[in-house]
């Protein structure tokens, strides 16, 4: 399943020292949008007035944007032009980490492994993160008008770690949480209201002006099978497995037990 945003569709975070006021992160999400648009579109945005951290899509360029402010200066990270597609999922990651100034965005598809996107400018500051505490993330979009990204979303991780490029990569494939992971979405599996939390740290998130349901990415449980794999998956014969299991267990229960002294 996924969550198709538009407009001002998005969900809200509450605050939580979790994820706040992080000089470390590693977030990634998988997504398909359908409509370019003239306007920013959010993929995520915390922000405490000047004190922020966002990651979207530029307009009609379709530029992949990663910002934070830095006491520094503000680091940004702009793509190039048309790197963000339309009506294909795309699997995207940003990751920061204040004490070395390192920070990038990451591409992937349902048929490539994530890598670094080219960029048109990059300046990744330097300074201490500023203090973002005090307001929550928004996720797939944002409260002002048309900020939000118009396309569905189907996972959402937050983790407050620095992630590899390898590790980055298993998270595009699989459905784990690695270490550090505080907030771990999968977005339309409980419907349209809440979205849960399956990191452990309690961050669940709640829809605002009602996205709908969507399709999910087609990579397997949990984000779900394509219909012709459901329909080959139920034809399967396994009943001789209840079976083999059966005797298996009869055997295991009649076989003596000899018990040995010492």
């Amino acid at each position: 399943m996924s969550l198709v945003f538009a407009s001002t569709k998005h969900i809200t975070v509450a605050d939580d020292v979790s994820y706040a006021n992080q000089n470390e992160f590693t977030v990634m999400l998988w997504s398909n949008r359908t409509t370019v648009n003239v306007n920013n579109q959010n993929w995520w945005r915390k922000q405490d007035g000047a004190n922020f951290k966002y990651f979207r899509i530029e307009g009609t360029n379709s530029q992949a944007h990663f910002s934070i402010a830095r006491s520094g200066g503000t680091l940004e990270l702009l793509s190039a032009t048309s790197t963000v597609a339309a009506n294909v999922w795309e699997f995207w990651a940003c990751n920061y980490k204040e004490s070395t100034d390192e920070s990038d965005i990451y591409r992937g598809t349902l048929s490539a492994n994530a890598a670094i996107v080219s960029y048109a400018f990059e300046n990744r500051a330097s300074g201490t993160t500023n203090d973002d505490t005090g307001t929550g993330v928004n996720v797939g979009g944002q409260a002002g008008a048309n900020q939000s990204m118009v396309g569905r979303m189907a996972r959402f991780m937050w983790v407050n770690r620095y992630l590899t490029l390898n590790e980055i990569i298993s998270c595009q494939w699989s459905c784990r949480n690695v270490p550090d992971t505080v907030i771990s979405f999968f977005l339309g599996w409980q419907g349209v209201s809440t979205v849960a939390d399956l990191s452990g740290t309690g961050n669940v998130g709640t829809t605002v002006n009602s996205p709908i349901l969507g399709d999910h990415v087609p990579l397997g449980p949990p984000f779900g099978f394509d219909e012709p794999f459901v329909s080959a998956a139920a034809a399967v014969d396994i009943s001789h497995v209840a079976a083999l299991a059966d005797s298996f267990d009869n055997v295991v229960q009649r076989r003596p037990i000899k018990v040995t002294s010492y």
